[in-house]
């Protein structure tokens, strides 16, 4: 099992962490521009000896830039913070001209390069097994082929595909609100990003996750719709979640 967030506050991280020393979990990513990744090293360093699959979070969207500490481009404001969403990257990418849309993928390279490299410093001598993306942002189209480049170029060997099996929480308060209508939308949106991931996860020869829970319930998880989403992927007999 995997959890996103390690290093974004003091809270989420200790959670996180402890539920890795506790044998919860097995995985997690790790948020390079988050208040806590300090905290991250040194939960690593307590225990050197026990495995840990960990994975860049790639962000775009909040926090302080890496790349451009205090400084405005494509994906911060004048202040260096972070400004991207998935939907105003659509927008800019089919407004933006040719030459444009270069210069939003350079700045997008030079923050992801940043993040990676702060977080290889961070858990060394333990490596990045996987890259993943801070609200699915790596999945659209004009940036999953550059998180699977940079994923080569570090010799990472996996790339989370956001593809989450559908499911219905046992619990049905949790299907009986507007956010389960828009994160239904979110959903196939996801779906349809995820088929052109297939020819760049071969061109690279890198693996991918097979399903991940999250998405239809994103922002009113309960116990219930998660443990359902997981028993749905294990009867359709997905690998890690």
């Amino acid at each position: 099992f995997h959890s996103d967030d390690a290093g974004a506050t003091k809270k989420v991280t200790d959670r996180i962490m402890q539920a890795w020393s506790d044998g919860l979990l097995d995985s997690f990513s790790i948020l390079a521009n988050g208040d806590s990744v300090g905290l991250v090293k040194l939960y690593l360093e307590q225990y050197p000896e026990k495995e840990a699959r960990i994975a860049a979070h790639l962000n775009l969207c909040e926090g302080e830039s890496l790349a451009f500490e205090g400084k405005k481009s494509l994906v911060s404001d004048q202040n260096g913070l972070l400004t991207a969403r998935f939907g105003s990257l659509i927008l800019d990418w089919l407004c933006f001209s040719r030459k444009r849309r270069k210069e939003l993928l350079d700045h997008i390279e030079a923050e992801w390069r940043a993040q990676i490299e702060l977080i290889v410093k961070r858990i060394y001598p333990r490596k990045i097994q996987a890259l993943d993306g801070h609200m699915h942002m790596h999945m659209l189209p004009f940036l999953f082929p550059l998180a699977a480049r940079l994923a080569h170029e570090y010799d990472i060997p996996e790339i989370r595909v956001t593809n989450e099996v559908f499911h219905i929480s046992q619990d049905p308060r949790d299907s009986l609100s507007l956010s389960f209508l828009v994160n239904i939308i979110k959903y196939i949106v996801l779906k349809l990003c995820s088929l052109p991931t297939v020819k760049h996860l071969r061109k690279y020869k890198i693996g991918s996750t097979e399903t991940v829970v999250g998405v239809l319930y994103s922002g009113r998880m309960t116990a219930a719709s998660a443990l359902q989403g997981i028993k749905t992927a294990h009867k359709k007999s997905m690998g890690r979640i």
